[in-house]
């Protein structure tokens, strides 16, 4: 007797606030996934970064045969609130590349990006984990991103997304923006729609 296939819960619903700051430039950036889906809005005010929100998409597509059609509405339905919100100038989204494993993953994450492409924006980059990663591992050496993953109380999903737009902050507008590593994580947290991992002890 055939398994019957399991339909992975939905991930927990999260409130998105309006901004009322203005900023030069802003971007959704997106580290695509079919349980976690990391989404994190940032912009540029006074030349400084500011993380205006993230999450876990709530609904990410999981299926591209029964179902596909509903989980795709629930799907732009769920970015349109991010778009209608905060305007983004540019979507920034990581490219899934498959290291040997198989199954629908990259089919399911290709999907959702190409469906990010059509949200009205005029503005679309995708790009490889490397190419991020490898410009955050140049400024702040190979080590520090494994221990922001370790301290920092939201999802390794969101924190990636911040940083996937902290990178296309930099490449849209070609500048180095101030930061440190600590100060992501702070922000990170503090402008989470989602619960911490546990509270931190201030």
């Amino acid at each position: 007797m055939a398994k019957k296939k399991r339909i992975p819960k939905p991930n927990k619903p999260y409130e998105l606030s309006k901004c009322k700051t203005k900023h030069e430039y802003r971007i959704l950036a997106c580290d695509p996934g079919l349980r976690n889906y990391g989404i994190s809005c940032v912009g540029i005010r006074n030349g400084k970064l500011d993380v205006i929100a993230n999450a876990l998409l709530e609904k990410p597509i999981t299926t591209l045969t029964n179902g596909f059609i509903g989980q795709r509405r629930d799907f732009f339905r769920e970015l349109k609130r991010w778009f209608d919100l905060y305007e983004p100038d540019l979507i920034i989204a990581e490219r899934f590349q498959t290291r040997g494993n198989g199954g629908p993953t990259i089919e399911l994450v290709s999907a959702m990006n190409m469906l990010l492409g059509c949200m009205g924006t005029k503005k679309v980059k995708y790009i490889p984990a490397s190419q991020w990663k490898v410009a955050f591992n140049r400024r702040w050496g190979d080590e520090e991103l494994k221990s922001m993953y370790v301290d920092c109380l939201t999802t390794p999903h969101q924190l990636d997304a911040t940083l996937i737009g902290v990178y296309g902050l930099e490449y849209a507008l070609q500048t180095q923006l101030k930061y440190t590593p600590d100060q992501i994580i702070e922000i990170v947290e503090a402008t989470s729609c989602m619960e911490l991992r546990k509270p931190r002890l201030r």
